[in-house]
């Protein structure tokens, strides 16, 4: 019975001095509150400010630009209606070169094979085989693509009698009502598509306005709440280990303490029963009891400490799991706010493009009422336009793709992407002109915006935050290697988090017309522009339903149509990435 006795005590002084676990957890998120308010402080204000300011000066200079750069485009329209009755202009499709005196123009069609030469002219007077000459000489210089060079050339060292002789096609200029009304309509129409195309600028715009200007290109939402949620954690799992650690140390020393208590105990009551034993027999007893006690003591102690330690560490886990849940809960909430600010910002420059539009509207009825309103029609009824075609030497896409396969080889497996990838992007975007430009204005083989996917790859490639230049991104090995890396930017970086390789390629190429920021909100349902999240929804989908989803619920119809060509001229090149 003395055995249970001092059993029992020492069971009691450990129960009496027990570590509750509880302890752990009194105020599970007092120290998370502080760690989230330190992450959202991170920057100073000055900096937050000195960003803003940036942003809203960026965006007053990229307004000015476009009042500026459609101005000279509007007053270049009027001009040519006022000589022409139309406004003919360089396409992605086309390169159109007008003499100094606007009299002749010269077209070189890539997407129907063949250079048109017309010369306007009065309806008694002849063409001048000279005229013809010049603006071919003319157009030869102003292109880069050596293979139409060479062929201009050669046409020029034919008798001019021949080049004209079987390919005249003669149209007489008639300025009717409805000529006048076909003519305006179709400036109307593009006025709307310039509008839109400006809408999905602004967007990509604010892609990029995402990614910081000091770090490599990703979108730096994203980025900032992978690495807040990073650095809560390892904050959360540091405080955690600091208490398992505590907690253990704690246990320890009370386990050893009453250890200790138990021995001296035992070592009391051992010396009192040999005091009074007087055979060696009996003292051998009494130290064996007294082993066995301690034996059975420190046993209890040790189960006990173990039963304590794994209830310590399942409240810290415990915890800690509350504690990471709700630091993510907080900082993705902090996140989406920045995808909601920058959602408002989007659709108020929207409306300034509107605004614009609208003015170009008003101004474009002004031009065709004072058109109406003058003599000018009547003197172009005197006039007559002469055209001739000189048919392309016939090519494959393949052929017109041949002077630049060196190029997109050595940029594809710098970046790891397949040639025929490339190459549909860049048919699909100029049909292989490297004197491409739209009215965005993008330039040259794989369309370029200097505003938007220049400085992206600026950043990433110089650690230049500036915009490429029209005459730099007008040569085709530059302008392959911006391409090329803008891709890269997009599969590796802004579009990353899509784990299966066809469906991220989709996104990348419906991302590249119109900004991963759209393609997202074609995924959340809450039409979010946090990649992050769409990336979670598009990696539950197979790679038809992300193409599917993409071709019918994409913000805009030119990128929809866009995704379908490039996919299907992907077909026309596939041979390349075999090499």
């Amino acid at each position: 019975m003395r055995k249970l006795t001092i059993i029992s005590i020492a069971v009691t002084i450990s129960l009496s001095t027990m570590v509750n676990a509880n302890d752990f957890a009194n105020d599970p998120f007092a120290e998370l509150d502080q760690e989230i308010e330190q992450l959202e402080n991170e920057g100073s204000i000055d900096e937050q400010k000195e960003f803003n300011q940036w942003k809203d000066d960026y965006l007053a200079e990229y307004q000015q630009f476009r009042k500026v750069h459609f101005k000279k485009l509007d007053d270049i329209r009027d001009k040519l209606i006022n000589t022409w009755g139309s406004a003919e202009v360089s396409t992605v499709s086309k390169f159109v070169n007008y003499s100094d005196q606007q009299d002749v123009k010269t077209v070189i069609d890539y997407s129907k094979n063949e250079i048109r030469i017309s010369v306007i002219h009065d309806a008694d007077e002849s063409v001048s085989e000279q005229k013809l000459v010049e603006s071919l000489t003319s157009t030869a210089k102003k292109i880069d693509n050596e293979t139409e060079s060479e062929h201009l050339q050669a046409e020029l060292s034919k008798d001019p009698g021949k080049l004209i002789s079987g390919k005249a096609e003669v149209a007489q200029y008639t300025p009717t009502h409805i000529d006048i009304e076909k003519t305006f309509d179709h400036e109307r129409i593009l006025i709307e598509e310039q509008s839109i195309a400006q809408e999905q600028q602004i967007e990509k715009l604010y892609d990029l306005m995402h990614v910081s200007k000091n770090q490599s290109s990703t979108d730096s939402v994203v980025e900032d709440e992978v690495i807040k949620q990073a650095a809560a954690k390892a904050a959360i799992a540091k405080e955690a280990a600091t208490k398992e650690a505590a907690a253990k140390a704690e246990i320890a020393k009370e386990a050893a303490a009453k250890e200790a208590a138990v021995k001296a105990e035992i070592a009391k009551e051992t010396a009192a029963k040999e005091a009074i034993a007087k055979e060696a027999a009996a003292k051998e007893a009494i130290a064996k009891e007294a082993k066995a006690k301690e034996d059975a003591a420190r046993e209890a102690i040790a189960k006990e400490s173990a039963v304590r330690e794994a209830a310590a560490k399942e409240a810290i886990a415990k915890e800690t799991a509350a504690k990471e849940a709700a630091a993510q809960n907080a900082i993705a909430k902090a996140a989406e706010a920045k995808y909601i600010e920058a959602e408002k910002a989007i659709a108020a420059q929207k409306q300034k493009i509107l605004k614009e539009k609208q003015q170009r509207l008003i101004e474009l009825a002004k031009t065709k009422q004072k058109s109406e309103k003058t003599h000018l029609r009547d003197d172009l009824k005197t006039k007559k336009i002469t055209t001739y075609t000189i048919p392309l030497r016939s090519k494959t896409e393949f052929k017109r793709a041949q002077p630049f396969i060196v190029n997109v080889k050595q940029e594809s497996q710098r970046w790891e992407l397949s040639p025929s990838l490339m190459l549909a992007i860049m048919h699909t975007e100029s049909y292989f002109n490297p004197k491409a430009q739209s009215h965005i204005p993008a330039y040259g083989l794989m369309q370029i915006v200097p505003r938007t996917a220049s400085i992206d790859v600026n950043r990433f490639l110089y650690k230049k935050d500036e915009a490429m230049t029209q005459k730099t991104l007008f040569q085709p090995g530059s302008n392959i290697e911006t391409g090329g890396a803008y891709i890269h930017i997009l599969n590796s970086k802004y579009l990353k988090n899509i784990t299966n390789d066809e469906s991220r390629t989709y996104c990348v190429i419906a991302a590249y017309n119109t900004g991963s920021g759209n393609v997202a909100k074609t995924f959340n349902a809450d039409k979010s522009r946090n990649v992050r999240k769409a990336a979670k929804v598009i990696n539950k989908l197979s790679p038809q339903q992300v193409y599917d989803t993409l071709v019918g619920s994409l913000p805009y119809e030119e990128t929809r149509n866009y995704l379908k060509k490039v996919t299907k001229r992907r077909a026309l090149y596939l041979e390349l990435d075999k090499i």
